[in-house]
């Protein structure tokens, strides 16, 4: 046997398991020795499992560091381009007044020039465009899918066994 102190989760859970297994075949005959090792597992476990949920909450933890900061660095970044974006239209609207097409500095040169073709701009909300004017993203609806294979319906049961099948619950842990 390893050595308990070394011993991993999953280690622990064979370890356990396997000395369950023991005292079943054996009738149930628990020794002192036996009571002792099960009890020693026992609490390594707790340990364990302790230690893992120091590890997941301190990971959690960063997580939402990491997205707070995330979150922080996307908004100066779009306050940056805005603020650039300004700029630029006060150049443009600068030199057209001026007239000019270009300006040359000690750090580079400014060119105006113009977009390939005019953008185009809606003049109603985009829910009222006609149908040949608007895309649309095609998903499966899985609540739709779900029930019909549970559905009492053999035939929409039939045909929604074509398409899909209902997959094995995932199992997770919560921590309170």
């Amino acid at each position: 046997m390893a050595a308990i102190q070394s011993l991993t989760l999953y280690a622990i859970d064979a370890e356990l398991q396997a000395l369950e297994d023991a005292l079943i075949e054996s009738g149930g005959e628990i020794t002192d020795e036996i009571e002792a090792q099960h009890d020693r597992l026992l609490d390594l476990r707790e340990g364990k499992v302790e230690g893992y949920l120091r590890v997941m909450r301190r990971l959690e933890a960063t997580a939402e560091a990491v997205k707070t900061e995330r979150q922080r660095l996307q908004e100066s970044e779009r306050r940056l381009s805005n603020a650039a974006q300004s700029l630029k239209d006060r150049l443009v609207l600068s030199m057209q007044q001026r007239g000019e097409t270009e300006y040359l500095t000690s750090l580079g040169r400014v060119k105006l020039q113009q977009s390939g073709s005019p953008p185009v701009e809606l003049a109603v909300e985009v829910d009222d465009l006609p149908e040949g004017f608007v895309r649309v993203k095609r998903s499966a609806d899985l609540t739709a899918l779900r029930e019909a294979l549970q559905s009492e319906d053999a035939d929409l049961r039939a045909e929604a066994e074509r398409l899909a099948r209902i997959g094995e619950a995932k199992y997770y842990v919560r921590i309170y």
